[in-house]
């Protein structure tokens, strides 16, 4: 029986595909496993959202935490631990950065390390390397980041070669044509949902995230904003001898978190949540959505 690994990110589009999962599991018997990596950075809804899913779709999901060694050479490890255990007191981000350093958007080593390698050693481990599909909750609407991922991927008529842990990575776009806007709508007609607007979404902090998003979660949430400064300012955190820039300066256009924050001190929480909404932000990645997904294989001896 083929095994299938779903990755659950704690967003929206990614339980919709645990839904759909769940489904086929009960009508065909497949063997599902769904999967949470937490990085200890999420908004407190975003757990409270992650329990509903459990709680409402009754399924078992194997929560995971990154180990990181701090002997250089060795990569990072997992431990399975119980939903409870995953809450916003950036213990994992704290202790890559510990080892690594902040990461930065040219350098963005945190999900790698809390994420992808985590949740391929874990499936490696217990299905054995190959032996089973991992599924990420990419749209049809999201196809440069999936080219990106996986450039081989059939779907796209690519016919590079690659290793078993690429040529089994799926995607939601693969078996549903829902968009991001239809995945919204879904989600209304259900008797649960995230309550957190898009600039909270994945890691409050995210370097992925452009600096308008930054600064409006930081005027929504100036107590989460002030526990990660003193994260990343703390002694503890590797400093890189080949970086000059401090490890502050983790944003794009060589910003800090605070300089983010102090730059849009003078506009309003009003004037700064409607230019996010019409205009988003040029400084943006393709997304902020940081899944457990294909890592480089240098990686897991770091």
């Amino acid at each position: 029986m083929e095994n299938h690994v779903v990755n659950f990110s704690g967003g929206r589009t990614s339980a919709y595909m645990v839904w759909l999962f769940e489904q086929r599991r009960k009508r065909e018997n497949i063997n599902v496993e769904y999967i949470y990596c937490d990085t200890g950075a999420e908004h407190p809804n975003t757990y409270k959202f992650i329990k509903d899913v459990v709680e409402n779709f009754g399924i078992k999901l194997t929560c995971l935490r990154t180990i990181i060694n701090m002997e250089f050479g060795v990569g990072p490890g997992y431990r399975v631990v119980e939903i409870d255990d995953c809450k916003q007191d950036l213990e994992p981000f704290m202790d890559v950065c510990r080892k690594h350093g902040t990461p930065t958007v040219a350098a963005p080593l945190c999900s790698d390390r809390m994420k992808g390698i985590p949740a391929d050693k874990y499936c490696n481990d217990k299905y054995g390397r190959g032996n089973y599909y991992r599924w990420l909750g990419m749209r049809v609407d999201e196809q440069s980041r999936i080219k990106t991922t996986e450039s081989q991927l059939d779907m796209f008529e690519k016919t590079k070669p690659a290793d078993n842990r690429i040529k089994t990575t799926r995607y939601l776009a693969q078996i549903s044509d829902i968009t991001k806007s239809e995945v919204l709508d879904w989600w209304e007609d259900q008797e649960f949902n995230l309550d957190l607007p898009e600039h909270l979404g994945n890691c409050v902090f995210c370097i992925k995230k452009g600096s308008n998003k930054i600064a409006l979660a930081a005027k929504d949430e100036p107590d989460m904003a002030a526990q990660f400064m003193d994260m990343i300012a703390s002694d503890a955190v590797h400093k890189k001898p080949s970086r000059d820039l401090p490890p502050e300066i983790m944003y794009r256009g060589s910003h800090s978190l605070k300089s983010i924050i102090d730059s849009y001190e003078n506009i309003s929480r009003e004037d700064l949540s409607r230019q996010v909404l019409l205009g988003g932000s040029r400084e943006s990645l393709c997304s902020e959505s940081c899944e457990a997904g294909v890592v480089d294989p240098d990686l897991f001896n770091q």
